[in-house]
This record gives structure tokens, C-alpha cells and sequence, in this order.
């Protein structure tokens, strides 16, 4: 029995010992406002990801970064080697800007905004439908126009939008483009600018909401329809005279 649980002690140890002599590809250095991150893979390409200095990758700690001459010093099992920024082939560039574009995705927190922009959506149709049709706006119309949103929301694929919009950034954005959006959402206003844009969006559409009002009678004589008659306000009560 002993011997058993030594065996199967060592071969759960044993991954981690064929990562730490495992080589690394230092890939690239990304700058997010005073911290740096690294580009990391394994000599096999199977692992890859962003790590900052005090943290691991694959049984490797990353305990400095000398930018003179961009090279990474690790420490495995005690021991210190160092890696250079190595060269990269046209489709590691591209593997490399993908993962910055994706990075990006995540700094603006994309799926909260968009989600936070729908929720938003449902008030505005919901107060728009009640100012056009007025009393003929039933509530039952209302909570029908909401399942639909709702139904809208559960049906899309946030992870393959995401990654959508992932390959969307990387191919509109050069890399100095995207790594300057990093810097920017790194900010204090950067990310106010994020956690804000619900707010602005919500206000924005105040402020839209009563100019598309008034146009939509000049929409609906465009398309030759006669247009609804659109509910006058109810007038101010007058001040109680003492």
C-alpha cells in the first residue's frame, strides 16, 4: 500500500515537473498603465497566456523583466534561468493580437455593457410605447414586448459574440491601436468611462427620446400612413389658493 500511494504521489507531481523543465516562448510585453504583462506559451504551443511578474506560468515564476534588453528572468524549482522576447513569425504576430484584442474585449467589460444596455432598452420601449398609444398601451402589451427582450437576451451567445467581436477589434485595430486602448481603459477615467456607459446610455436616450416622438408623425406621412394621434399631456394641476 505504501508503494502504491508513492506512485500515484509521483505521477500527480509529474506534470508539474515536465512543465518546469519545459522551455517558454517570451512572446511579447503588453504595458496596461504602470503594470506590464508578459506573453507566454509553452514549446508546444499548447498553453499560452498573459502573466505579470510574481506570478506562474507552467511551473515557471516570473521574477523580473529587463526591458534594456527584453528578457524575462524565471525561477523553476529553485532555479533561475532567463528567456529573451523572441521573434515573431506572421502568425504568431496574429495569435499575439488576438490575445490583445481579447484582453480588450475584457478591460471594457463588453457582455456587462451590452446587457446593461438591453435592460435599459426595455424601460425606453416600454415608456416609448406608453407616450405613443397612450391609454391603448395595456400592460399585457407592455410585459409582451418584455418577454421578447427577455427571449432576446437568453437566445444570444454571448461567448461567440464575444469572440466575435474579439476577431472584429483585431481586424479593425492595429496592434499600437489596441495597445493604446489598453493604456486608456487601465486609467482611472478610462475605466469611469466603462462603468459609465450604461449611465450615458440611459441618458442619452432621454435626451433622444422626445425628439423621435416629435418625428415620427413626419415618418408616417413619409410612408404615406396616416399617423397616431399623439397623447397630450395632462395639465399641470393648479396651486391650491389659501
Amino acid at each position: 500500500m505504501p508503494m502504491r500511494l508513492f506512485l500515484l504521489a509521483l505521477l500527480a507531481l509529474l506534470p508539474c515537473a515536465l512543465y518546469a523543465n519545459s522551455t517558454l516562448t517570451f512572446r511579447g510585453v503588453l504595458v496596461l498603465g504602470d503594470t506590464r504583462v508578459f506573453s507566454l506559451a509553452t514549446e508546444d504551443g499548447s498553453q499560452t497566456a498573459w502573466v505579470s511578474l510574481g506570478e506562474s506560468f507552467a511551473g515557471h515564476e516570473l521574477v523580473s523583466f529587463d526591458q534594456a534588453e527584453n528578457k524575462l528572468l524565471l525561477r523553476a524549482d529553485g532555479v533561475e534561468k532567463t528567456i529573451h522576447l523572441s521573434s515573431s513569425s506572421p502568425r504568431m504576430e496574429k495569435a499575439e493580437k488576438i490575445s490583445e484584442a481579447a484582453e480588450l474585449i475584457r478591460s471594457m467589460k463588453f457582455e456587462e455593457m451590452i446587457k446593461k444596455s438591453i435592460d435599459q432598452q426595455k424601460e425606453a420601449m416600454a415608456d416609448m410605447t406608453r407616450q405613443m398609444l397612450g391609454d391603448q398601451a395595456s400592460e399585457e402589451m407592455i410585459a409582451m414586448q418584455m418577454r421578447a427582450m427577455e427571449a432576446f437576451n437568453e437566445a444570444m451567445d454571448w461567448d461567440g459574440f464575444q469572440e466575435d467581436m474579439t476577431r472584429v477589434y483585431e481586424e479593425t485595430f492595429s496592434s499600437e491601436e489596441i495597445q493604446g486602448l489598453l493604456n486608456f481603459y487601465s486609467t482611472p477615467a478610462g475605466r469611469a468611462y466603462v462603468d459609465k456607459q450604461p449611465e450615458l446610455a440611459r441618458r442619452t436616450m432621454q435626451v433622444m427620446q422626445p425628439r423621435i416622438m416629435k418625428a415620427m408623425p413626419r415618418m408616417h406621412q413619409a410612408l404615406g400612413e396616416t399617423p397616431p394621434p399623439v397623447p397630450t399631456p395632462a395639465p399641470a394641476a393648479a396651486p391650491a389658493t389659501p
